[in-house]
């Protein structure tokens, strides 16, 4: 019975104890945090709102030869051809030309979904989707850096929250998020936002001269580089900003 009565002793000392875990479903229902915090689901259900359409399409166009038709992706042990060897290699005979199309990352994401849900379309959509979603909340995050900049922290960013769900919902982006192989496009553009919030937030902090800064800009020039050629613009857009 002594050695009962000390465990029931021992559980209610730690029941009745001040905890400082965290607490999802505090932190959800304290008042003070949403003001903060709801832009983020605003803008995740107006992303899915528009786009979660496009998870009933199939696969077109490119997409047939890109995936269905490329031995490349369903093998993942082929992993080094990816970066070694052009888009349209798995179709070219032996000593024939090469194309400049080389998007290395765009396959790396293919190999991955593919591996853990198959050849199923709605996948290979929701891909894009979580990458535009991803976008734009970067978008929100730079616009709150660049047109918020004296709010409090716990304030509503309606400005910020506005220049992001107009780029979720513009038309010119449908294309590119609705169709399977302009993920490059996505993932390239996810990286570029990147470098420029990243050079912002250390410019801000004074940080901007050293060499980690640029060793961290020139990784994410390189990634940029493997998702697309596109990313090519990136310096100009890093250098814009500072000259502005």
């Amino acid at each position: 019975m002594g050695h009962r009565k000390k465990k029931l002793a021992a559980k209610s000392a730690r029941r009745d104890a001040p905890s400082n875990a965290f607490s999802l479903r505090e932190w959800l229902l304290h008042p003070a945090e949403w003001p903060a915090v709801w832009p983020y689901f605003f803008l995740a259900l107006l992303t899915f709102a528009v786009y979660s359409g496009t998870l009933a399409n199939g696969f077109a166009s490119d997409d047939t030869s890109q995936l269905l038709q490329n031995p490349i992706v369903k093998d993942y042990h082929r992993l080094p051809d990816v970066f070694l060897n052009d888009v349209w290699s798995f179709m070219r005979e032996p000593g024939g030309q090469g194309s400049n199309y080389y998007r290395p990352l765009q396959f790396v994401i293919y190999m991955a979904v593919y591996q853990a849900v198959g050849f199923t379309a709605s996948w290979f959509h929701l891909t894009n989707v979580l990458l535009h979603l991803a976008n734009t909340l970067m978008v929100f995050r730079l616009a709150r850096l660049l047109l918020d900049r004296r709010a409090e922290p716990q304030r509503p960013a309606y400005a910020a929250m506005f220049a992001a769900a107009i780029f979720a919902v513009h038309p010119v982006d449908t294309d590119t998020v609705a169709w399977i192989a302009t993920l490059p496009e996505l993932l390239m553009t996810l990286v570029v936002l990147t470098m420029l919030r990243f050079d912002i937030r250390q410019r801000a902090r004074q940080q901007a001269t050293g060499i980690w800064p640029i060793v961290g800009q020139a990784a994410l020039f390189f990634l940029a580089m493997l998702c697309t050629e596109t990313a090519i613009v990136a310096p100009l857009i890093l250098a814009g900003y500072s000259w502005l």
